[in-house]
C-alpha cells in the first residue's frame, strides 16, 4: 500500500492511496460541503460546493467518484499490466 497526501490548489488536503488493484483518492471537505457534488471529466474531478468550485487533476481516469457528508471519494481505474 502506498499512500500520498498534496494539496490542491485552494490549499484543501488531498490522500491518494494506491493498493494492489487500483488507487483511491479521497478529500474532506467538512460539513459545510455536505450538499456538494462531483462530476468528472476526462483526468479531472470537478467538485461543485455552494458557490465554489474545486478542480482535481487525477493521475487517470476515475472509473466512480461521489460525495458522501462532505467527503469525497474517487476510484480510479485499475492498472492494466
Amino acid at each position: 500500500m502506498e499512500l500520498q497526501q498534496f494539496t490542491a490548489d485552494d490549499d484543501q488536503s488531498i490522500r491518494s492511496v494506491r493498493r494492489d488493484g487500483g488507487q483511491t483518492v479521497v478529500a474532506d471537505f467538512g460539513l459545510d460541503a455536505t450538499g456538494a457534488s462531483v462530476d468528472v471529466v476526462g483526468d479531472t474531478a470537478i467538485v461543485m460546493h455552494g458557490e465554489e468550485q474545486t478542480d482535481i487533476d487525477l493521475p487517470e481516469p476515475a472509473a466512480r467518484a461521489f460525495m458522501q457528508n462532505g467527503v469525497l471519494t474517487i476510484e480510479l481505474e485499475e492498472d492494466e499490466e
